[in-house]
């Protein structure tokens, strides 16, 4: 498998009303591949799967997955990124790029992608998907 994508939970889960947010931490390596957006294709995401998941009510989307995902921090690396949906709520797609409007070619990731410990994503979603 080239793509090596691993999102962990970070136990970041808010609760308000109606709504949930979870935060999740991005660990890159082995090889980027580029995105399709509305397919499975690219660098997917796939929350319900995250590494440190405890599968509690609170940490777990349902059949649903979360309405949103969007980044809160790219990390100090310098590249810009973009969070896609892929083929439903339950699979999203990270982009990165490596100029204004030019994304990373596909290939391995560059060290300083793979060292980020600081790539932050939030997904938001009604409490009961």
């Amino acid at each position: 498998m080239a793509n090596q994508l691993t999102i962990n939970d970070l136990n970041a889960v808010r609760q308000e009303q109606r709504e949930k947010t979870i935060t999740y931490a991005v660990a890159l390596s082995g090889n980027y591949t580029q995105f399709v957006r509305g397919q499975n294709v690219g660098e997917v995401m796939q929350p319900n799967q995250a590494a440190s998941q405890q599968y509690l009510p609170d940490q777990f989307w349902g059949q649903v997955g979360p309405r949103v995902m969007y980044l809160l921090n790219t990390g100090s690396t310098g590249y810009s990124m973009s969070v896609v949906p892929g083929a439903d709520n339950l699979h999203w797609l990270l982009v990165i790029f490596s100029g204004v409007a030019v994304q990373l070619n596909a290939g391995a990731y560059p060290a300083g992608l793979t060292a980020d410990l600081d790539i932050k994503v939030e997904g938001r979603g009604r409490v009961m998907d």
